[in-house]
C-alpha cells in the first residue's frame, strides 16, 4: 500500500515538473515571437512602439504560441509588398485588422486578389480597397464579394465610385449589399427618387442603405418621403442612426401642439440635431415658442434656428432684453424677435450692442426736402510746359 502511494507521488510530482516546463516555454516561445514580430514591424514598417505592442497584443494567444505565426505573417506582408502595397497602405491595413496578419497566403489571400484584378480593378484601387476595408478577404468569394462587386457597378456606374463606397463601410459585412443595399435602393427608384441622388448619398454615407429593408422602409414611409427630393434623402440618411422609439417619441410630442407628419417631417429633416434633445427639453421650448410668443409650425419651420438655441441662455434673456428696449422706444416696434435671435454677442459693429440695433427713427414730413450733395471737383495735376525742339 505504502509503495503504491509512493508510485503515484512521484507521477504526480514529475507530471507538475514537466507541466511547469511546458507552460514556462510557451510563455517565453509567445514573448519571443511577439518580440519579434514587434521588431520586424518597427523596422520595416516604421511602426511606433506602442503601435506595435498594440497590434501584437491583438492576436490570440494560440495564434502566436504557434511556430509558423512569424513566417506566415512575414509572407502575408510581402504577398502584399509584390502587389502594390506600400509602407502606408500596410500600416493601415495590420492596425486595422491585425488578424490579417494570419490569413493564408494560397487559400484567402491568391484566390482574392486574383479576383479583384479579374474585375479589372488596378492595383492603386485593390490596395486602396483592402487598406481601408480589409475584412474584405476574408468574406465569401462567390457567395458575398463578387455579388457585392456586380450590384455596386449596376447603381454607382464606375469603378472609382464602387472602390469609394466599399472603403465606407467600416465594420459591415459585404454581403449586406446583396441583402439590404439593392432592396433599398430599388424602394427609392420606384418612389421616383433620382438615379444621382441614391449615388450622392451612397458615396456619403452607405450605412443606411445597409439596413434591414423593413426598417428602411419603415423610416421612408414615416417621414413622409416627397418624390425627388434630395432634402428628404439627406434626413432619410440623417434620421436611419436613431432608433424607432426615439423616431416615434418625438412625433408624438410634436403631434401634441398640433403639428401634422408633414410639418414635423419638414422639420426634423432641416434640424436632425433636434432629435437628440430630450423630450422635456423639446417640449419646454414649443410651450415657450408657440403658447407665450404665439408663432406658428409654419414660421419655426421656416426660422428652424429657433428650435436649435437655448431656452434658457439664448430665447428667454433675449426675449426679456427686447421687449424693455421697445417698451422704452430704444428700437424699432417692428423690430423681430428672430433678428435678435440671430445676432451675435460680441461687441463692434456686428454685435447686438448701440449702433447695430435700429431705434425708432423720426417722422419726417412730407415737406422736407433732402439737401443736394456738393459734387466734389476733381484736382488737376499743373505740367510745365515743355519746350518744343
Amino acid at each position: 500500500m505504502l509503495s503504491f502511494q509512493r508510485k503515484y507521488i512521484v507521477h504526480g510530482f514529475h507530471f507538475t515538473q514537466n507541466f511547469q516546463h511546458l507552460l514556462l516555454y510557451s510563455t517565453a516561445t509567445s514573448k519571443a515571437t511577439t518580440k519579434s514580430l514587434s521588431n520586424y514591424l518597427i523596422n520595416s514598417l516604421g511602426f511606433s512602439d506602442k503601435e506595435a505592442l498594440v497590434t501584437c497584443t491583438k492576436f490570440p494567444v494560440q495564434k502566436v504560441n504557434d511556430f509558423k505565426f512569424y513566417d506566415n505573417a512575414i509572407s502575408v506582408i510581402h504577398f502584399l509588398e509584390q502587389h502594390g502595397f506600400d509602407d502606408t497602405h500596410l500600416k493601415k491595413s495590420i492596425c486595422s485588422y491585425p488578424i490579417l496578419l494570419c490569413a493564408k497566403v494560397d487559400k484567402t489571400l491568391k484566390p482574392k486578389i486574383k479576383l479583384l484584378q479579374d474585375q479589372g480593378f488596378s492595383g492603386s484601387e485593390i490596395s486602396r480597397v483592402i487598406s481601408v476595408y480589409p475584412r474584405i478577404l476574408h468574406a465569401g468569394l462567390e457567395s458575398r464579394i463578387l455579388p457585392a462587386i456586380q450590384v455596386l457597378r449596376q447603381i454607382m456606374g464606375t469603378d472609382f465610385d464602387v472602390v469609394s463606397v466599399i472603403t465606407k463601410f467600416q465594420w459591415y459585412d459585404v454581403g449586406y449589399v446583396v441583402k439590404n443595399l439593392l432592396p433599398n435602393v430599388d424602394l427609392l427608384k420606384k418612389r421616383g427618387t433620382p438615379i444621382e441622388v441614391i449615388r450622392k448619398q451612397l458615396l456619403w454615407k452607405p450605412g443606411t442603405f445597409l439596413k434591414k429593408p423593413d426598417a428602411f422602409e419603415d423610416l421612408v414611409n414615416k417621414l413622409g418621403f416627397a418624390r425627388g427630393s434630395s432634402r428628404y434623402m439627406y434626413g432619410i440618411t440623417l434620421l436611419s442612426g436613431y432608433t424607432e422609439a426615439t423616431i416615434d417619441s418625438k412625433c408624438r410630442l410634436f403631434k401634441s401642439f398640433g403639428w401634422d407628419m408633414a410639418d414635423i417631417a419638414t422639420v426634423l429633416v432641416k434640424n436632425t440635431c433636434f432629435v437628440m434633445l430630450s423630450d422635456e427639453k423639446i417640449k419646454n421650448k414649443l410651450e415657450f415658442l408657440m403658447n407665450e410668443l404665439r408663432l406658428e409650425p409654419a414660421y419655426l419651420i421656416s426660422h428652424s434656428a429657433l428650435l436649435t438655441c437655448s431656452l434658457e441662455k439664448r430665447l428667454m434673456p433675449r426675449h426679456k432684453v427686447l421687449q424693455i428696449l421697445k417698451d422704452k422706444q430704444l428700437i424699432a416696434k417692428t423690430f423681430s424677435f428672430y433678428s435678435a435671435i440671430c445676432m451675435s454677442d460680441r461687441p463692434g459693429p456686428r454685435g447686438c450692442h448701440e449702433g447695430h440695433l435700429p431705434r425708432a427713427q423720426p417722422w419726417k414730413g412730407p415737406n422736407m426736402k433732402k439737401k443736394p450733395k456738393k459734387k466734389k471737383k476733381l484736382k488737376t495735376q499743373k505740367f510745365a510746359s515743355m519746350p518744343c525742339s
